[in-house]
């Protein structure tokens, strides 16, 4: 259930809780995606968190912040559809607490055909600070 209260959205609170994550937006406006430890995300997982984001977003691009924490991991396909989905983004930030998912990060950032920011922290705060700094980037679809 997607829980919606008062306001626009950036003073709304955003919550929802699924099997392997927990997606919220905070009052600055940034989507958190919070990937659960120790589990295996799937292609599934990943689209539940697109179509969560294309609802709450409603098309505007917003800054996402991805929270990997040690023990999670990914199947190939759910990661290549991370990679290569269409979305609506001015910004992602990775919060990333192991060597394996930086390397993949490193990966993605290279081979990526987007144009928004990207950067990769192993602090939250320090992530979270870095996309209220950055400027809105609308894409060209």
């Amino acid at each position: 259930m997607i829980c919606k209260l008062k306001g626009d959205y950036h003073s709304m609170k955003y919550y929802i809780e699924n099997k392997n994550s927990t997606v919220s937006v905070n009052e600055e406006g940034i989507f958190i995606i919070q990937w659960k430890a120790n589990e295996r995300l799937e292609i599934d997982d990943f689209k539940t968190v697109v179509d969560i984001f294309a609802e709450w977003s409603q098309g505007e691009p917003w800054k996402v912040l991805h929270v990997f924490p040690k023990g999670a991991s990914a199947s190939g396909e759910a990661r290549n559809y991370g990679a290569t989905r269409e979305k609506k983004t001015s910004a992602e930030a990775f919060v990333i607490e192991n060597v394996i998912h930086r390397n993949l990060f490193r990966l993605y950032q290279r081979f990526r055909s987007k144009l928004y920011p990207i950067r990769a922290f192993s602090d939250l705060e320090d992530a979270k600070e870095w996309l209220l700094e950055v400027e809105i980037v609308q894409e060209e679809a």
